[in-house]
């Protein structure tokens, strides 16, 4: 079970059913999204993710692309947010509460990562999104 919250307090949650380990994403779009380098999420079941308290705080902003973005009305941190199926929710980890044992699975979009970002583990890169999955990503970066 892990556990997590935004940086107000607001938004707690819990879930099981891990679906992945950690996945960045480098693209320009995360980039800003997270405000750093990448962003790094985990994919949990839908069923197993569970708001204990605070979820009518996520607002959603849609992009021009049709992607969402998910955040903490009151603080702005990002928030859990399913896919369009609703099969997972992809959790981004630095809400995560304590330190749970986690590893790195992959990083995608490295060809258009920031040249002054480096990526200095020895995870399996790849140049779009492509590649082997523990789980199957959300297509909407």
């Amino acid at each position: 079970m892990i556990r997590g919250s935004c940086l107000c307090g607001g938004m707690l949650f819990e879930a099981s059913g891990l679906r992945s380990d950690i996945a960045f994403c480098h693209c320009s779009l995360c980039r800003k999204r997270s405000g750093v380098g990448s962003i790094a999420t985990i994919n949990v079941d839908f069923d197993k993710m569970n708001w204990i308290s605070g979820e009518h705080l996520v607002m959603v902003w849609e992009r021009h692309t049709g992607s969402t973005n998910a955040f903490c009305r009151v603080c702005g941190s990002p928030a859990p947010e399913p896919d369009d199926a609703k099969t997972f929710y992809r959790i981004p980890v630095g809400l995560l509460d304590g330190d749970p044992p986690l590893g790195i699975v992959d990083h995608i979009f490295v060809g258009s990562k920031a040249g002054w970002e480096i990526i200095a583990d020895d995870a399996p890169r790849y140049e779009k999104m492509e590649g082997p999955r523990t789980s199957p990503r959300d297509k909407r970066c």
